[in-house]
């Protein structure tokens, strides 16, 4: 197994992105408990070493994790 290291200039801009992308994601807009009314749906992406699934829900024309 190849292994590449590739060094990445973390600067500020980086970090202000990286708080606003966890804050988006551990916001109550985007995770929901689910409801059982409306159809369930997974989300997947692949890549050349690895694959995730994420189940969620279309509510008011938005997608939501669950």
């Amino acid at each position: 197994m190849l292994v590449r290291y590739v060094l990445v200039d973390f600067n500020g801009e980086c970090l202000s992105a990286f708080l606003r992308l966890k804050e988006t994601l551990i916001s109550v807009s985007t995770m929901q408990v689910p409801d059982c009314e409306l159809l369930f749906e997974v989300r997947c992406d692949v890549s050349d070493s690895t694959m995730g699934v994420v189940p969620g829900k279309m509510k008011d024309k938005k997608p939501y994790a669950i």
